[in-house]
């Protein structure tokens, strides 16, 4: 098997010629001539195999996963991430959850194989962000749906999978004033990058510019053009430059991106105005005054999440009941019929209470 030459040391990526890529592809057909197709770009998405030891159809979720990464696959910005990917050498294994958590994670995990090193791993089920989903109902969805989308969640953990795989995420550190409910750097490269994929114009149908990682909520419309955003805070630049030491073929890809949000484009085309920007007055005032709105705006949201998921727990336990005392008044064959509704029911209501 072909070994990939590119290597990370912290600052530079060596990428792999067109020739080489080819036979590396060609490398990863199974015996049967098939592919999956996120081997392609060193993405192992695991199916189930054990049905009593996860809480998704296997089949579907296989199904579901694979269509959120085909449509990051036909986006310039998706191409550009998942070009990274398999630039690093190592694979990223895709699992599910294994019960229905109203999140998805990413990281670094390192696991051996006779063919494969494996340095990242993301836990992901599309179908806890379908709208109408126990998730959506609970987590005020209708309201804090930017950045939700299956493939938009997809692309910010398989950031985080990367990172931690090329161990350039080690100083994860908590931001303050203007980026405070981006909660810290790993979250804040998380949600900028994903924010350009959901503005890429070449991205159809997307959630709309997610405002930080403490909930889904817009961000706001004065920051939300490439040049604008750097008012937001005197961090950004240090950031984004710091993200381009770590990622200099990622980043550069990135700053090609036609997209109406794009800070990376903006450092690269315009850098004295964003330079400028970065030190005006104006930023630094913002950065002092925001840290103390964004958190009485999220006691705002708590407060109504807890509201959310209480009388969503509530209408569940209605629901169970209602279900109980109409098999205390059925036929045996209502009896068989609800008995099939009644476990799953059961199971839906073990999921949560896990």
């Amino acid at each position: 098997m072909l070994i990939l030459a590119s290597k990370h040391d912290g600052k530079k990526y060596s990428a792999l010629s067109l020739v080489n890529r080819d036979l590396l592809y060609r490398s990863y057909i199974r015996e049967d001539n098939s592919m999956s197709f996120g081997d392609q770009f060193h993405i192992e998405i695991r199916k189930p195999q054990d049905p009593w030891n996860t809480t998704v159809n296997s089949d579907q979720w296989f199904k579901t996963t694979e269509d959120a990464l085909r449509k990051i696959q036909g986006t310039t910005t998706g191409k550009a991430l998942l070009q990274a990917v398999l630039d690093s050498s190592f694979w990223i294994a895709m699992e599910p959850l294994n019960f229905d958590v109203c999140n998805a994670h990413g990281a670094g995990r390192l696991e051996i194989q006779k063919t494969r090193t494996f340095k990242g791993a993301v836990k992901f089920d599309p179908k806890v962000f379908e709208e109408g989903s126990h998730c959506f109902k609970s987590r005020l969805g209708k309201k804090e749906k930017r950045g939700g989308l299956a493939d938009e969640v997809l692309f910010h953990e398989l950031i985080h999978a990367l990172r931690g795989g090329l161990e350039v995420n080690s100083d994860k550190m908590p931001v303050s004033g203007g980026l405070w409910r981006y909660s810290n750097t790993e979250e804040f490269y998380a949600v900028v990058i994903t924010n350009i994929y959901i503005s890429d114009e070449s991205n159809k149908g997307s959630s709309g510019l997610r405002a930080g990682h403490r909930g889904k909520l817009p961000l706001e419309q004065y920051f939300s053009r490439s040049l604008c955003f750097f008012a937001s805070s005197t961090q950004i630049l240090p950031l984004l430059k710091k993200f381009e030491n770590d990622h200099p073929v990622l980043f550069n890809s990135l700053s090609k991106v036609k997209a109406r949000f794009n800070p990376i484009g903006a450092m690269v085309d315009f850098p004295v105005a964003v330079e400028k920007i970065s030190k005006a007055k104006a930023t630094k005032d913002h950065e002092k005054g925001a840290e103390k709105h964004q958190k009485w705006l999220e006691d705002r949201r708590l407060a109504e999440v807890r509201t959310a998921m209480a009388n969503q727990a509530a209408q569940d336990q209605k629901d169970l009941e209602s279900l109980m005392a109409s098999i205390g008044k059925a036929t045996p064959d209502q009896i068989a019929q609800q008995l099939g509704l009644f476990g799953k029911e059961a199971v839906e209501i073990l999921k949560k209470w896990h």
